[in-house]
Parts: structure tokens; C-alpha cells; sequence
């Protein structure tokens, strides 16, 4: 089953939207348009991605603690 295939069998989305994939080393690569990228890359300048490590015994954190 190739990439674009597993992703119909996820959703509805047509295989003719998709780009083809290929075995690049270890990975499977896609290409993807340059314009879609530079959205998608302007779209998460404002979102933040980070880790809270907990240690054994703390308690959980719930978004309540998170917000203060």
C-alpha cells in the first residue's frame, strides 16, 4: 500500500490530491508544493511547542495550571 493509499483509508480524500510518494534511505519522502509549505510555515509562526517533564510523584498538570 503506497503513501497516498493509506491516507484514502483514513479519510475522503481523493488519491488525485495527493502527491506520490518514494523511498528516500530509511524514509518515505512526499513532495509537496512550495506554496502550501510557506502557508503552513507562516500559520505556525505563532504557536508554541514545548515539553513539561514531570518527575515521579508530581502531580498532573491540568490546562488550568498551565494558563497561570
Amino acid at each position: 500500500m503506497n503513501f497516498a493509499q493509506t491516507l484514502n483509508n483514513v479519510g475522503d480524500i481523493p488519491l488525485s490530491l495527493l502527491s506520490s510518494s518514494w523511498i528516500n534511505g530509511d524514509l518515505i519522502s512526499i513532495q509537496i508544493d512550495v506554496d502550501v509549505y510557506l502557508v503552513g510555515l507562516e500559520e505556525g509562526k505563532n504557536h508554541l511547542h514545548g515539553r513539561i517533564v514531570l518527575s515521579k510523584g508530581d502531580k498532573p498538570l491540568t490546562h488550568m495550571n498551565m494558563s497561570k
